[in-house]
């Protein structure tokens, strides 16, 4: 209200301290959240579901932006925007219900993980065949050795990082410990968005890297990362998401309302489908397309590129930001009124 509404407080302020709560609240996630070997059981469902909402909603606003007379290559980055997910808010809502640790909220996970790396594939064969006409066979490559190169880290650092925490308890001094957590937790971030991957996915994987120390099983040590996260940081996280969203007069309009309605039931419709052949039942079907319905940080990314190769007009940056909007803040309601009070098998 105070930012978009009033223009009172300028989102450049806490851009910053909004992003560390991003990397903290995913963090916290892999950290306290998550039974990788459950993650790994679950991997079907998270598998599907990545794959068929992002494959149906891209092709229906690929053909929405043709049916508007758009250009191929302006109607394929349109399909791409959409067509990426952003949990944040899916994964506060599930933490706040008390369901992350279900093979439901595993699953929103799973699929996070594939829509992250087809979104990062497609993105760099699009943006290479529009600047060059060609697929970008080479660009590919290197972008897929990166994604390689950085899960080879992650697998090291889940070996490595026990040893190290043994090692920082000899220090006796909890605050050396939790430096050297914040520090790791940063840098892991740093180095998926060094590949092209989201700091959301590292600052996750770095949380389930740092789950397999038992020296971090303890009150202190829980209580300082509450009282920096929780206390400070998250919060800052919602205020800066709640001033993303802007009022453009040309948000309004039949193309922005077909927009709006791909993006939702397009997820949906996949993570449904997904959720029968998993075997879901009703309740973990519809909190699975819920929970896949927000768009953030990528889709702003893919019109950047985009608009910066002067393919994307006035209109679909400011449909695609009322995307992003809509579903930011009818996420976590529909959740609340689909999950509460409901038993989901874990």
């Amino acid at each position: 209200m105070f930012g978009s509404v009033l223009n009172l407080i300028p989102i450049d302020h806490i851009t910053n301290f909004g992003q560390i709560g991003l990397i903290l609240l995913l963090f916290i996630v892999g950290f306290k959240e998550i039974d990788t070997e459950k993650l790994v059981k679950n991997k079907k469902p998270g598998i599907l579901t990545g794959f068929l909402g992002a494959a149906i909603t891209f092709i229906l606003a690929y053909w929405l932006g043709l049916s508007f007379e758009f250009s191929f290559l302006t109607s394929l980055f349109l399909g791409l925007a959409i067509a990426e997910t952003s949990i944040s808010a899916s994964i506060a809502s599930f933490i706040n219900l008390g369901k992350m640790n279900t093979r439901l909220g595993r699953s929103i996970l799973g699929a996070s993980v594939i829509d992250d790396i087809l979104g990062l594939v497609a993105l760099a064969i699009l943006t290479s065949f529009a600047v060059t006409g060609a697929m970008g066979i080479f660009e590919l490559g290197q972008i897929i050795f990166g994604i390689f190169l950085f899960f080879i880290v992650f697998i090291a650092g889940g070996y490595a990082i026990p040893l190290l925490m043994k090692r920082v308890k000899t220090f006796r001094s909890e605050e050396i410990r939790f430096s050297l957590v914040l520090t790791v937790v940063i840098l892991v971030a740093y180095l998926a968005e060094m590949v092209g991957l989201s700091v959301v996915l590292g600052a996750f994987l770095a949380g389930v890297m740092l789950s397999r120390s038992p020296e971090l099983e303890t009150r202190e040590f829980s209580n300082d990362m509450a009282v920096v996260s929780h206390g400070i940081f998250i919060p800052l996280f919602f205020a800066w998401i709640g001033l993303q969203i802007m009022i453009i007069p040309e948000m309004i309009g039949i193309f922005s309302l077909l927009l709006i309605l791909i993006a939702i039931f397009g997820k949906m419709f996949g993570a449904c489908i997904a959720g029968l052949v998993s075997r879901f039942n009703k309740t973990e079907c519809l909190g699975l397309g819920i929970g896949m319905i927000p768009r953030g940080e990528v889709g702003l990314v893919v019109l950047a590129i985009g608009k910066g190769l002067g393919l994307i007009p006035d209109l679909i940056f400011s449909a695609v930001f009322l995307v992003i909007a809509v579903t930011v803040i009818i996420t976590p309601v529909l959740l609340a009124l689909v999950l509460k009070n409901k038993e989901i098998p874990g």
